[in-house]
């Protein structure tokens, strides 16, 4: 794909690699804590349900 399409080509260095992201930074700096993920889907649904959305 990455011969037809340059948005794809630009990807390719990237094939392969794990990346690992976190919150430790935001913690560190500004006193942040993420909450668990199961916490954050269930209020988000219960939001849209709300608004109608869903």
């Amino acid at each position: 794909m990455a011969r037809f399409d340059p948005g794809v080509r630009a990807l390719t260095p990237y094939l392969g690699r794990r990346h690992l992201h976190t919150a430790r930074k935001a913690e560190r700096v500004l006193g942040w804590r993420a909450r668990p993920a199961a916490e954050t889907v269930v209020d988000c649904a219960r939001s849209l349900a709300a608004l109608q959305v869903v």
